[in-house]
């Protein structure tokens, strides 16, 4: 990290006012030759809860976003429409 900061200067902004939650959509792709079954958007639904759960997954061989930060940011990954309808009357 030292060679990090000697070569490009300290984080702006630093971790203590950096951006700590985040947000992302999924996009599922389908087509003819592969459709949406039951079973892949009950595990697509689920792989999204897990890695946005903004705690302990309790699956050791899993990390979700909260985890790899070790808690120190969060991905939001509902709720996209209503933020889209708050970010536009800004």
């Amino acid at each position: 990290i030292d060679y990090i900061i000697d070569r490009h200067g300290p984080r702006v902004p630093g971790f203590e006012s950096s951006q700590k939650e985040f947000r992302a959509a999924v996009i599922l792709l389908i087509d003819e030759e592969h459709p949406a079954t039951t079973e892949a958007l009950t595990a697509l639904s689920d792989d999204v809860r897990m890695f946005s759960h903004a705690g302990p997954d309790d699956d050791d061989g899993y990390f979700n976003f909260f985890e790899a930060t070790l808690g120190r940011a969060q991905m939001v990954m509902g709720g996209l429409s209503e933020f889209r309808l708050e970010a536009s009357v800004k």
